[in-house]
């Protein structure tokens, strides 16, 4: 009989307490990514009520007698149960809940377009979306570039040396995901700020060119005419000289000291070329 009357006790202890303990009809969605609204119905819900997923546990976002809603934290993907709770009671039939890793979407970059030629400090760009995870990887033509910071919705990077030319932007949360490719383009056009007269050596003297987007193997066009980029050239030559992607210095013998018109032009390997710039020096 003692058994007998333990058990019966536990029957209607255990009878009481799923009674007095919170239902759940559904869920919806029932398989969703961190950051995701869920709305759960069933009740009564009151004040104070709480979602368990696993071992984690979140307060509703918004409370009616027969509804509620919560956003998922950021759980790993897997399947979790998902049980409410008001103070030590807890409802007694938990519902399966998806947690699964996020479609990385990206809306924006910003800036979408910057020069070949870096400043410094190279500008920051930050790459906009939703479904970022937070181990998430940023791929530019498939190749990894590292990141200073990863939330939900941004990605932060200092701008990659990258050749000039449009390239593609993916997201890559782990497990495979990735997001839709978007557009970055390097802008490798030469542009001609302005022409200064520098130093002068009696027989020559020394054109500063400012500007943006020089290399090393750009071409000086002077009245139409290549002028060598190097330090191999025949004395007593025009030549010109590559300072930085922001300067190139023209070493100009002139036949006479009036000033005349001169037009000077840069391009790029690849065919990309400044306008012409004209300027009066001897």
């Amino acid at each position: 009989m003692r058994s007998g009357a333990i058990l019966f006790v536990l029957l209607v202890f255990f009878s009481l307490s799923a009674y007095g303990a919170v239902q759940i009809t559904s869920l919806s969605p029932d398989s969703a990514s961190p950051g995701t609204e869920v709305a759960v119905t069933g009740g009564p819900f009151s004040a104070g009520i709480r979602v368990l997923i696993g071992e984690a546990e979140v307060t509703p976002q918004a409370l009616e007698e027969r509804r509620l809603t919560f956003v998922l934290p950021d759980l790993p993907p897997g399947q979790y149960l998902l049980r409410l709770a008001e103070g030590e009671v807890v409802s007694p039939y938990p519902l399966l809940f998806q947690v699964v890793t996020p479609q990385p979407q990206i809306s924006a970059i910003s800036p979408a377009e910057y020069d070949q030629c870096l400043t410094d400090p190279p500008p920051r760009i930050e790459v906009a979306g939703k479904g970022f995870a937070g181990t998430a990887s940023l791929l530019i033509d498939d190749v990894t570039v590292p990141v200073e910071s990863v939330t939900r919705e941004r990605i932060t990077l200092t701008a990659p040396a990258l050749s000039p030319g449009p390239h593609q932007v993916v997201v890559a949360n782990p497990g495979g995901n990735r997001s839709f490719p978007r557009g970055l383009l390097v802008n490798g056009t030469p542009e001609i700020f302005s022409v200064q007269i520098g130093s002068d050596d009696v027989t020559s003297y020394a054109l500063i060119i400012d500007g943006k987007n020089f290399l090393a193997a750009s071409q000086l066009l002077v009245d139409g005419k290549h002028i060598p980029l190097g330090e191999n050239v025949v004395p007593g030559q025009d030549s010109a000289s590559f300072s930085d992607c922001r300067t190139l210095v023209y070493h100009r013998h002139p036949y006479s000291s009036q000033p005349k018109r001169i037009a000077i032009q840069v391009i790029n390997p690849g065919g990309s070329q400044s306008a012409v710039t004209y300027i009066q020096a001897p």
